[in-house]
């Protein structure tokens, strides 16, 4: 199986080998840059298109093997989150496979209908409004609930990504919602279990996601990310976004150190070939520099995680992931920021543990692609291995058609019972 990032600065793919019973094995990878998406999205069909297949051809070539379809990773600023919730009388008879379906359906019709679902994760059964189980089959009950979160997105966006992998002559065997794979690929099931907030910094989005009792229950997408990083970097030091960008990835760091002060750095030239305007700066002048976006990409993700509820629960544990996630002195810094709380007490959040999430569950796997930036690639390879129970996937093709109206539901509704 083949397992497709379309990020906003990269393309990467991994081939791998799934064995029964035993842990995926990465047989290639390929990787480069990307110039055709923007924020998650297509923006250039072609330049998308050729980095695909340049990036699978790559993996191929490693792996000695060819690939018809791929999963593919999929966010956008405009990826909502709803809860959806359902409830079937029983009448205290057993919970048979057949009640859960029609269970499924229940919640899954309550999905908005203007957009175009992704999953739909059951994050918990309730038997008789009491009983919180994970698999309520054979549980005898006068009724059954189902509490999940439906994931949706811009139909428009979707088909283009769609239409740039197939356009590489590439089937897509899965589209997988970003915080669903970026999960997967780097969170440890102790952690999803007790509770965690995950912050997948990328280049050009940022998502919050929120875990409790092992389930996905809140995401939140913001639109910033390493490139605001970049950008203002770029514009305080009067250079080219390429000079920015090479300063943050070989020397970015948010915690100073004593010899900062004296350890200089060339920014680059400001006009091609003229060494004579190449400036230079310390490197506790960059961390300054760099501390301050972070900071404000910081505070508005502690907002989100306010708003979805984190906080109020107790969260203790916080994950952070993406290219962003690889600036030295990154953990200690967000403990300081998020442990902040000027709305209550200062110990409401007092002992948060922070860590930086690294791809895990892969055998195989180069260290050019053991960080944080590829967290995302390894979920969809763990994805395709194990993918989680998605009520949405399980109704018929007929059924999961989005965005069509009530018009388009009736229709759904007659074909099934033709």
């Amino acid at each position: 199986m083949a397992a497709l990032d379309v990020g906003s600065s990269k393309v990467a793919c991994i081939i791998a080998r799934l064995k029964p019973g035993a842990r995926p094995e990465v047989l290639g990878v390929g990787h480069k840059l990307c110039v055709g998406v923007r924020q998650g999205t297509v923006a250039q069909m072609t330049a998308t298109e050729q980095s695909i297949g340049a990036v699978v051809e790559q993996a191929e070539r490693a792996a000695e093997a060819q690939v018809q379809s791929v999963y593919v990773n999929f966010a956008c600023p405009d990826l909502g989150a709803q809860p959806l919730e359902a409830t079937l009388e029983l009448g205290g008879y057993p919970v048979e496979p057949s009640d859960l379906e029609q269970l499924h359906d229940l919640a899954c019709a309550r999905a908005a209908d203007d957009a175009s679902v992704l999953h739909a994760l059951p994050a918990f059964y309730c038997i008789d409004g009491k009983t919180v189980v994970q698999d309520p089959r054979h549980f005898h009950a006068r009724s059954v609930g189902v509490s999940a979160l439906a994931l949706h997105c811009e139909t428009a966006p979707l088909r283009n990504l769609d239409t740039s992998i197939r356009r590489a002559h590439l089937d897509v065997s899965a589209v997988v919602a970003g915080p669903v794979a970026t999960g997967m690929g780097c969170l440890l099931d102790e952690e999803r279990d007790a509770g965690v907030a995950l912050i997948e910094m990328g280049a050009g989005l940022t998502t919050v996601s929120v875990y409790a009792r092992g389930a996905l229950v809140g995401v939140e997408v913001l639109p910033a990310g390493g490139f605001d990083v970049v950008n203002e970097l770029a514009v305080r030091l009067n250079t080219k976004r390429l000079h920015a960008e090479r300063l943050l990835c070989l020397h970015g760091a948010v915690v100073a150190t004593h010899a900062d002060s004296r350890n200089m750095l060339a920014i680059g030239p400001r006009q091609a070939g003229d060494d004579r305007s190449m400036a230079h700066l310390s490197r506790l002048e960059l961390t300054q520099l760099i501390r301050q976006p972070v900071l404000r990409l910081f505070e508005q993700a502690d907002a989100a995680l306010e708003r979805l509820g984190f906080w109020r629960s107790g969260g203790r544990q916080l994950v952070l992931t993406g290219g962003l996630a690889q600036l030295q002195g990154l953990e200690p810094f967000a403990a300081n920021i998020f442990q902040r709380d000027p709305r209550a007490a200062a110990t409401r959040r007092a002992g948060l543990l922070v860590r930086v999430g690294a791809p895990v569950g892969l055998d195989g796997l180069p260290p050019a692609l053991s960080g944080p930036a590829f967290a995302t690639l390894a979920g969809l390879v763990r994805f395709a291995s194990r993918p989680p129970v998605d009520i949405w996937r399980e109704r018929p093709a007929n059924m999961r058609v989005a965005a069509q109206g009530s018009w388009g539901k009736m229709l759904s509704i007659l074909r099934a019972r033709l």
